[in-house]
């Protein structure tokens, strides 16, 4: 899915993106693929809810279909594939991950969940936390739902670079302490392949 290059235009990198959660992971970002488009394309699969094992499993089929039909002359392959899921309790999650790398996708993990990310935006967390707690903070302290409403995806926006360096503390920290990486977040990594936003 390569845009074809059009003259005194550079190329957009196309990325092609499958998420665990229904509702916010798309949401979130839905709103940055609007962000970024004139730099980068962000197509989301529709197809979520499966678990990391599942998610991965279906980005490695969808990307080998890809690859084969643009050999056939037949369409182009996304430039990148990601999947964005949480650690829960996820009984698959080494094989999912073993899976990822050894097909060439890339996987944004959070842990315990994608709540964290949000939850970075409002504030710093080192405590390792259950995936209640970060629903539970998130609903409290920055009364979000399940869904985002235009008003907090502004805010979240506006709060990126402080919930990224928030991000990047807490892995320097894991790293230091080799603990065992709750809580931690692989988002920014996806979002850094947009480019500046």
């Amino acid at each position: 899915m390569k845009s074809p290059r059009s003259p005194g235009r550079p190329p957009r990198q196309q990325l092609l993106v499958f998420t665990e959660g229904k509702v916010t992971e798309p949401t979130y970002l839905n709103a940055w693929a609007r962000r970024v488009r004139e730099r980068v394309i962000i197509h989301l699969d529709e197809r979520t809810g499966l678990d990391p094992r599942g998610l991965v499993e279906l980005a490695v089929e969808t990307r080998r279909t890809e690859l084969r039909e643009e050999r056939r002359h037949r369409g182009q392959s996304h430039d990148a594939y990601w999947c964005v899921f949480d650690v829960d309790e996820h009984t698959r999650l080494r094989e999912a991950l073993d899976v990822a790398q050894a097909h060439d996708i890339k996987v944004a993990l959070s842990n315990p969940n994608f709540e964290l990310w949000i939850l970075l935006h409002h504030r710093d967390q080192t405590a390792a936390l259950t995936k209640d707690d970060t629903r539970r903070f998130v609903r409290d302290e920055m009364g979000i739902d399940k869904s985002l409403p235009p008003g907090v995806i502004e805010s979240l926006m506006a709060a990126h670079g402080a919930a990224e360096a928030r991000a990047t503390r807490l892995d320097e920290m894991h790293l230091r302490n080799g603990s065992d990486g709750n809580p931690s977040t692989g988002v920014p990594a996806l979002i850094a392949t947009f480019g500046q936003p």
